[in-house]
């Protein structure tokens, strides 16, 4: 399963909550490519930034079984996207409310047989019917973000690593 950003980011900054001793990394200037996709056969969330041609792959380990969204898109104004070219894609996700915060979660189902989400992002989700075993529905919804202060335009939050 994966999720492709057809345009190219500009301003990429991989930031953490975790605290470290390593140097803080830096801004990267070139515009990227990114792709997100889970490898069910090994439980893997990989992230591939595409950087002037040369892919950088970083792979998380996701505990199963799951119990945590597995990652949540924040974007502070999604009227930017208001400009992309329609697309052919039959998933159309219509946020709730004119804001212009939103926070996208993709998850899966949790033990309950409910779609897993953080409190703070609650809402009706729409499920998918997958070919997997044990994980066969993915979980996707939209909220408001009001509450987005972020610097940056477009964040990705990995819940099981905060």
């Amino acid at each position: 399963m994966k999720l492709s950003f057809k345009n190219k980011i500009a301003d990429f900054v991989k930031g953490t909550d975790v605290p470290t001793t390593k140097p803080i990394p830096v801004k990267i200037n070139n515009l990227i490519q990114l792709d997100i996709s889970y490898k069910f056969k090994d439980s893997l969330l990989e992230v591939k930034k595409i950087i002037g041609g040369k892919p950088e792959r970083e792979f998380y380990k996701i505990p199963v079984p799951v119990s945590t969204s597995l990652f949540i898109l924040q974007i502070k104004n999604w009227h930017l996207l208001d400009d992309a070219e329609p697309s052919i894609s039959l998933l159309v996700l219509t946020p709730p409310s004119q804001c212009n915060g939103v926070a996208i979660v993709f998850s899966f189902l949790g033990a309950n047989g409910n779609p897993i989400a953080p409190k703070e992002y609650s809402s009706p989700m729409g499920t998918i019917d997958l070919p997997e075993s044990g994980l066969n529905k993915f979980c996707i919804g939209i909220v408001e973000d009001k509450n987005n202060n972020e610097a940056n335009s477009l964040i990705i939050k990995l819940p099981f690593l905060l």
